[in-house]
């Protein structure tokens, strides 16, 4: 009895303290999760590493099926968790001697023995609701191999229904402090292997069978990892790997990341199969054709004998269905297409695709009758009519002609080969030409030139930036815009620029005039905003053909509590600072909008899907803009609000070298809340704010807006305050609603 009154003392107090958790500690960051995926039907414990998971209540994966249930939260060599949580509850005044008594261990002299008592929340995101189980756990242990990105690890159950679909997911951790990155996971349907050390010796190493089947496993520093299978003459085997795919480091200068290396060894220990990677893909996938019956060795390593605890991997192995290339890439919206298949194990070459009634990328796999499914292809799904290149074709004289809009499907079939193209336009038109490849897998690495009839180069490209393709490193596709000069034929040529060619090669090219057209992108995917408060967001607006014109934003209507402030991107620009806002009565909860944008082109409105990412920078200088699967909005106690009063009806305009006023007020919900400084989020360059704030009980303070005389008169944008203050020596940041500006003359 008086062990449970201990029990939910302890969960009165971790609950009072969340709220100022939530705000004040920093966010949770995983690093990977081992193993990173499992089979339907399936029970099994994994471990997710990372840091700063104080008080992990619950688990987010994507897509539904799979059931997690935390078991156990390892701690770090620090005791900085332990002291954090002391100090809550001495700061709350409450008579907590048997609760100190229990959760003490830095006065113990065995630290490492020491047990702890725990509180594990178990998720139940039924209508955004989360109940809470309590255990009595002990979680002290080291860590092997540690390291400052995965000096924790949480420790779960996880549950994949029989129906589950397959596939790739998010996995999310929620904390007080609020919602982690994203990392991969994956639902499969073949039997899954966990790899058992030692095996590194020939003597120690497991059979594996039957196939097909999956292995996960880890690389520690300086590991090899080895597996026995037996094959029999005449099987096609695929041992296909995923390795930087389940930690998508974007390759910077520091190297860091898994690069995987696989071997394949004959019971003579003789090497007949060796790949680092695939195609333009960093993970190996390695095919063998088995000359005789017999036992092999599958080898996994790092290639420079690199090793963390965060080099998890997952091969897939056996006489599985593999496409290595498909064509046509893609089809016309509300159409069918045939797809032929090249590929390894493979029931059928051709695929019938349903291209949809949506422009986009569409990802598609073969489902076999044995129940395997293929790694899946990727489709572009377009409005425009479409065409077949037609050979000879390699030059000026024997080009095709085509007619404008059209979009042609083709290949470089041989090294040196290039594919012509003949239209017709007129002076004055703008035309585009667009290579899709490299995004649908293609090798490719495209080059476009545009020539008039004489044989004059007009226009060039090699690679060109598609910023919505987030994980892309090398933009291989290509894309050129051109204004024709006078009425004639011109001729539009594609090679590939490292001279290669096979029937892997294949392309769709866009001809057309401009098609004004934008995608966006919400930074970050993970918003934290106190009821009745505001937090800040960027959306980007990522523009096509040159559009230039605004785009409103606005949340979807079934989601009731949320709205977005003076949402707007301007005319020609590329992004907007704006807040998103939570309604005073909205309970603590996890949310899911979705955020729209509207723009008028050429009289006619489209809205587009903003798709939620994260801003990743490569090589200490690129940023990437790297997309996610669900937009995460966690509404937490507020501790302040804070509003603003602009003194001009709609905007705060703000004359070149002068100064405006703004009036700001704010809310304590705690009496403990005294001096709050005032201060402008990432402003615009040029645009400064004096400093202001409140002292003790002050409710309103009046701030300064300067613009000085580099800044642009018609910028329109907005600017984000924020509001710090520091309670029981803790940081609180806190946003007002998005105040709209225009400088003016």
């Amino acid at each position: 009895m008086k062990s449970s009154r201990c029990i939910m003392q302890i969960i009165f107090l971790f609950l009072l303290v969340s709220p100022y958790c939530a705000q004040a500690a920093k966010p949770p960051h995983i690093d990977c999760v081992y193993p990173a995926g499992g089979q339907q039907n399936t029970t099994f414990k994994a471990e997710i590493g990372g840091q700063h998971f104080y008080k992990v209540y619950a688990i987010h994966i994507t897509g539904g099926g799979v059931k997690a249930e935390i078991l156990e939260h390892i701690l770090p060599e620090t005791l900085s968790r332990i002291k954090f949580a002391q100090e809550k509850i001495k700061q709350n005044k409450t008579d907590g001697n048997q609760i100190m008594k229990m959760i003490d261990i830095t006065k113990s002299s065995d630290k490492k023995k020491k047990a702890i008592s725990f509180i594990t929340w178990i998720e139940n995101m039924d209508g955004g609701k989360i109940s809470i189980k309590t255990t009595l756990r002990k979680k002290r242990r080291t860590l092997k191999n540690p390291n400052a990105r995965i000096e924790e690890a949480v420790i779960l159950r996880l549950s994949i229904s029989a129906d589950a679909k397959p596939g790739q997911r998010e996995l999310r951790l929620l904390t007080s402090a609020g919602v982690s990155n994203s990392v991969i996971f994956y639902v499969g349907n073949l039997p899954e292997y966990m790899e058992k050390e030692p095996n590194d010796r020939k003597p120690d190493v497991a059979v594996l069978s039957p196939f097909p089947l999956l292995i996960n496993g880890q690389i520690m520093p300086g590991d090899i990892d080895r597996f026995r299978i037996r094959a029999k003459k005449g099987q096609t085997l695929v041992f296909e790997t995923k390795a930087r795919a389940l930690v998508p480091y974007l390759a910077d200068a520091v190297p860091g990341w898994f690069q995987a290396v696989v071997s394949l060894l004959d019971a003579t220990g003789k090497e007949v199969g060796y790949v680092d990677d695939y195609e333009f893909n960093p993970d190996p996938v390695l095919f063998y054709d088995v000359p005789e019956d017999g036992e092999y060795i599958l080898e996994i390593r790092d290639s420079i004998y690199r090793g963390r605890r965060d080099f998890v991997y997952r091969i897939t192995v056996g006489q599985l269905p593999f496409i290595t290339s498909h064509f046509p890439l893609g089809g016309t919206v509300g159409n069918k297409v045939f797809v032929e298949l090249f590929g390894k194990n493979l029931p059928v070459t051709c695929l019938m695709c349903n291209m949809g009634n949506e422009a986009s990328f569409k990802d598609m796999t073969l489902k076999c009758k044995n129940g395997l499914i293929s790694n899946p292809i990727r489709l572009d799904v377009n409005t425009l009519p479409e065409k077949y290149e037609s050979e000879p074709n390699n030059n000026q004289q024997e080009a095709q002609s085509v007619s404008l809009p059209i979009i042609v499907n083709g290949r470089i079939q041989v090294s040196g080969d290039w594919d012509a193209f003949a239209f017709t336009g007129k002076a004055g038109q703008e035309i585009i030409a667009e290579v899709y490849a490299r995004r649908l897998n293609s090798p490719i690495d495209s080059i476009l030139k545009l020539t008039d009839s004489s044989g004059k180069q007009l226009q060039m490209n090699d690679d060109y930036e598609d910023k919505g393709a987030g994980l892309m490193t090398h933009h291989a596709d290509s894309y050129l815009t051109y204004k024709l000069p006078a009425d004639g034929t011109y001729f539009v040529r594609i090679g590939d620029i490292q001279n290669n060619g096979s029937i892997k090669h294949a392309y769709r090219l866009r001809l057309s005039q401009k098609r004004p057209d934008f995608q966006l992108r919400i930074v970050p995917s993970i918003i934290t905003v106190a009821s009745g408060s505001s937090a800040a967001m960027t959306v980007h607006a990522l523009r096509k053909d040159g559009f230039d014109g605004a785009i409103k934003l606005s949340v979807a209507d079934e989601t009731k509590g949320l709205s977005i402030d003076n949402a707007v991107i301007a005319d020609k620009e590329d992004k907007a600072d704006i807040t998103i806002t939570a309604s005073a009565d909205i309970p603590q909860r996890i949310i899911f909008p979705k955020i729209t944008g509207t723009a008028v082109i050429g009289g006619q409105e489209y809205n587009r899907y903003a798709v939620p990412a994260d801003d990743t920078m490569q090589a200490f200088l690129y940023r990437h803009l790297v997309s996610t699967q669900k937009l995460f909005v966690l509404v937490t106690p507020a501790v302040f609000t804070l509003s603003a009063d602009v003194m001009t009806n709609d905007k705060l305009k703000i004359r070149r070298n002068g100064v405006a006023t703004v009036v700001v007020n704010v809310i304590r919900h705690s009496s403990n809340v005294r001096g709050i400084r005032l201060r402008l989020k990432d402003p615009p360059q040029g645009i400064t704010m004096s400093k202001s704030g409140f002292r003790r009980n002050k409710v309103t303070s009046k701030i300064t807006i300067k613009a000085n005389n580099d800044v642009a008169i018609g910028l329109k944008s907005n600017l984000i305050l924020t509001g710090i203050t520091r309670l029981n020596k803790q940081k609180y940041i806190i946003t007002a609603p998005a105040i709209p500006f225009e400088i003016v003359e």
